[in-house]
């Protein structure tokens, strides 16, 4: 297993957490919806059971991932398990016409070379009145050894972000900071 497999079966362990945070971003929800990097499925359950009337596509670009969403939620006929890297736009092209009211993004977008291209290419897949919903690590003087173990390419600055934001398309309503000290 590796260490972002590892990280996340970790992160699938904080329910409380992972239940906060759920709520937080639950409201922003309706509709069809696009969860990238939906990994393991630590949010997939909880979107595929609130929003079981609508048409939930989980995506991530690791195949052991894929199979892993496949065999949890691949029964489940609103649900479509799709492989989809940021960075290609094939993986957006096979998507069609498919439009969504919200995408859900988190913890994703550090990990991708050109996040500038993915931002671009997900504004093109919500709905007129549509939401992206993002969370991504922040203060880019934090970036360190660990980071560069699981694969991210970068941290953001609030001032950054809401510049990326606006340049592929959006127009960001809140950005706020996350910030947990571990001792």
């Amino acid at each position: 297993m590796d260490q972002l497999a590892k990280n996340l079966e970790i992160a699938g362990q904080f329910n409380n957490f992972n239940e906060w945070l759920y709520s937080k971003i639950k409201p922003y929800l309706a509709g069809d919806i696009l969860e990238t990097g939906s990994g393991l499925g630590i949010f997939s359950q909880r979107i595929t059971s609130d929003f079981s009337g609508s048409n939930i596509y989980l995506s991530d670009i690791n195949k052991e991932y894929l199979a892993c969403l496949r065999q949890n939620f691949g029964s489940n006929n609103n649900v479509k398990i799709i492989k989809l890297d940021l960075n290609n736009l094939a993986d957006f092209a096979a998507l069609g016409k498919c439009k969504f009211n919200g995408i859900i993004c988190l913890n994703v977008l550090e990990h991708v070379p050109d996040d500038m291209l993915a931002l671009s290419e997900l504004k093109k897949l919500l709905q007129p009145g549509g939401r992206l919903i993002l969370l991504a690590p922040c203060h880019r003087w934090l970036y360190n050894t660990f980071d560069r173990a699981v694969l991210h390419y970068r941290r953001y600055n609030k001032q950054e972000l809401a510049r990326k934001l606006t340049q592929a398309g959006f127009k960001p309503e809140r950005i706020f900071i996350l910030m947990f000290l571990l001792f």
